[in-house]
C-alpha cells in the first residue's frame, strides 16, 4: 500500500505535476513576451543620456 500524501493515487500525482509544469511554462512565456516588448521599446527609443551608474540604479530598482 503506497502513500501519496494528499493525492489518492499515482494518476492524481502525475496530473498535478503536469498542471504545475504547464503553469510554469505559461509564466515563462509571459516573462519572455514582457522582455521582448521592453527590448523592442528600448531599441526604438534610441540612445540614452543616462550615465552607467544611473542605468545600473534603474536595473536594480526593477526598471522603474
Amino acid at each position: 500500500n503506497q502513500q501519496y500524501g494528499r493525492y489518492g493515487n499515482e494518476s492524481e500525482v502525475l496530473r498535478e505535476l503536469i498542471r504545475e509544469r504547464q503553469l510554469q511554462e505559461q509564466e515563462t512565456n509571459r516573462a519572455i513576451e514582457v522582455l521582448r516588448a521592453r527590448l523592442i521599446k528600448a531599441e526604438e527609443s534610441g540612445f540614452t543620456d543616462q550615465s552607467p551608474v544611473e542605468i545600473l540604479k534603474e536595473i536594480k530598482n526593477g526598471f522603474g
